[in-house]
């Protein structure tokens, strides 16, 4: 199990820590006490001793006095009185050093009952042996005393017999005092070697630790320091390979953490170059996010990448791409959601990138966001928004969705805004394009306009229709007639293109208010494959970038004239030969031009032009379209509305 700086350091510091105060502990609360003990032990040895020693005279005297009480009759009586005061004095002399030897070992052998309760030194010290000495000494003490306490004065005989048993306690204790004096010599002796090794041994735990600390220190500064210097300057230098780093084994789980984080920080750095270069490189944003994709996938928990662009003229925000990890995908590019449907609104004020760790929660704080529930059904829980800014202006956002709950932190977010600066070269290439395409088709239905006789708001109106029924086919069970996001996206977009080709037909033929000949028919007829031509060549312009630009408009303009039946122009094409967005535009312009009014004729009542596409269902129209077309009538309704409010304040203005 690899080991942990932190919890060694921490441990030897706290091993240092305790022995010191444990051996502080141990010098205040036991060796000082015990020291006090034992000089007391010594001394009151030296006052046995001494006492011992002061009886030799005494005895002497009383042999001397036991002599001479043979004759105590022939002496003088101030003689007599003189000896036997003086036998009493002697007698009264041993007496009193007994018992105060008997108090000595009393005490001694208090301070051993002390010492004994002294557990830690308790291994160092005799006290069995100076403890049963003293106590053999007491007893002696206390049988002399018994034998001799009913004794006042005593007589020739019990002066001899005095003598006799106060020699032989003499005897008797010299060895017991004797064993007390190297008893004592011996319990200082293993006292100061018992000290002195322990505070060796606390010095070698000390220096030991003190030891693995400084090896520590030194292998932090010298090997782990150097390879973090030498790491961050490969980093500074744009290298990121471990070739020429100092050599790091890791022993320690932070230097294992140290050495993952720079491989990581390094293969990090890798691949965001090589976004950096496949977005400076490539032209196609769906390509990049592609190969991003694969890229990002050892660093991100990333399941689905998808960009968003912002249409502030239309307050809406537009899914134009993305690349996902599974195939059931409900918001696709094209999907558009308004301003106040969705929080992404205030990320244009904030400009700050988030995380939402769990969008079931979301959505249940706002059931009536469409992209939240279309998320949610397609798996994402999690989901990480990045605002893309061009200057002050947020124009784009780009996301990192995870099937898995809480998948991201604040590393993995400040990761994708990493991610998100290297990709905004072809992002920001992409909206510019985006941007300059639809300007471009603005500007060509725009010409077209002003050269035709259909004045007004025909493009937008006929624009509005094709998305309403594009809109309508999105339940169609039917492959051949499911519509998805990103083509209502591009029909709405280049719906305006369908009569580009008027620019190449005379204004003669254009703007004749009556009906045209036939050659003028056949000039007229041209504009289809006019408009084909022009966009074909736009396309083909930018082919570099290996992408169908202008495929929608190509076909909505070169077939919207085509019919069901095959009578149509300019290929004769008949049923689902026709392209789909060719179909929708077919109707939209149909009904937009029967409920107009026109130079060469009047304009039809709503009622009127539903009946005619209801007619031509089967013949002119696709029959599945005009199904779709009835079941939209409300929006239609709303959209032929609002052209009659607008031509009723147009004549109000003309008539002023």
């Amino acid at each position: 199990m690899m080991k942990n700086i932190k919890r060694v350091t921490l441990t030897a510091i706290s091993i240092v820590v305790s022995i010191i105060v444990v051996t502080i502990f141990v010098h205040i609360y036991y060796v000082d006490n015990t020291t006090a003990q034992t000089e007391r032990l010594f001394q009151i040895q030296g006052a046995i001793g001494d006492k011992y020693i002061q009886m030799n005279l005494p005895i002497a005297v009383l042999n001397n006095i036991a002599n001479q009480r043979e004759s105590l009759a022939e002496m003088e009586i101030a003689r007599q009185k003189n000896l036997l005061e003086a036998q009493e004095r002697n007698v009264h002399l041993i007496r009193d050093n007994i018992n105060e030897m008997k108090v000595l070992a009393a005490q001694g052998r208090g301070i051993l009952n002390d010492l004994e309760k002294s557990k830690v030194l308790r291994f160092l010290i005799l006290e069995n042996e100076l403890k049963l000495g003293l106590e053999q000494l007491m007893l002696r003490f206390d049988e002399y005393e018994v034998r001799f306490s009913e004794y006042s004065s005593l007589d020739t005989e019990e002066l001899s017999s005095f003598i006799i048993a106060t020699e032989e306690l003499y005897q008797d204790t010299s060895s017991i005092i004797a064993g007390l004096e190297s008893g004592s010599r011996e319990l200082e002796r293993r006292f100061r070697r018992g000290y002195i090794s322990f505070v060796n041994t606390a010095l070698a735990l000390l220096f030991i630790f003190i030891l693995i600390l400084v090896a520590l220190i030194i292998r932090i500064l010298k090997i782990d320091a150097n390879y973090v210097f030498e790491s961050l300057k490969k980093l500074n230098d744009h290298c990121y390979t471990e070739d020429g780093l100092p050599k790091l084994t890791p022993y320690f789980e932070e230097e294992k953490k140290l050495k993952q984080f720079v491989e990581n920080r390094y293969a990090e750095q890798a691949v965001l170059e090589e976004i950096k270069e496949i977005a400076s490189k490539e032209y196609i944003l769906d390509d990049v996010l592609e190969k991003t994709f694969w890229k990002i996938k050892d660093f991100l928990d990333v399941d689905r990448i998808g960009v968003a662009f912002v249409d502030y003229g239309r307050k809406r925000i537009i899914a134009e791409t993305g690349k996902i990890n599974y195939g059931d995908i409900h918001l696709g590019p094209g999907f558009e959601v308004a301003f106040h449907e969705t929080s992404l609104t205030k990320m244009l004020l904030t400009k700050k990138a988030v995380a939402l760790q769990n969008l079931s929660e979301e959505l249940n704080k706002r059931p009536h966001s469409p992209s939240l529930r279309l998320m949610v059904k397609e798996g994402i829980r999690s989901n990480m928004i990045i605002p893309l800014i061009s200057g002050d202006t947020v124009f784009g956002f780009l996301f990192f969705s995870s099937f898995h709950l809480n998948a991201y932190d604040e590393k993995d977010l400040i990761l994708a805004v990493k991610i998100a600066r290297e990709m905004s070269t072809i992002i920001d290439k992409t909206y510019l394009t985006k941007s300059m395409l639809h300007n471009i088709t603005l500007t060509f239905a725009d010409l077209v306009e002003k050269k035709d006789l259909e004045t007004g708001n025909h493009i937008n109106r006929m624009t509005s229709y094709c998305r309403i029924i594009a809109e309508g086919l999105q339940t169609n069970g039917d492959q051949d007639y499911c519509t998805y996001p990103k083509f209502i996206h591009e029909l709405e977009m280049y719906a305006p293109l369908h009569d580009i080709g008027k620019i190449g037909v005379p204004d003669c033929v254009l703007t004749k208010p009556g009906k045209l000949t036939e050659d003028e028919w056949t000039v007229m007829k041209q504009h289809t494959s006019i408009g084909a031509e022009i966009l074909t060549k736009l396309e083909d312009s930018l082919r570099i970038f290996k992408k169908d630009f202008f495929k929608v408009a190509i076909d909505v303009s070169h077939y919207h004239h085509e019919k069901w039946d095959g009578s149509g122009y300019p290929k004769g094409l008949k049923g689902k030969e026709i392209p789909l967005a060719a179909r929708i535009a077919a109707i939209a312009d149909v009904f937009d031009a029967l409920s107009s009014k026109r130079p060469y004729k009047r304009a039809f009542s709503f009622q009127e032009s539903l009946e005619i596409i209801e007619e031509g269902a089967g013949k002119h129209f696709d029959p599945i379209l005009v199904e779709a077309f009835m079941t939209c009538l409300p929006q239609i309704k709303e959209v032929y509305e609002n052209k009659r409010d607008f031509e009723e304040e147009l004549m109000v203005h003309s008539g002023n």
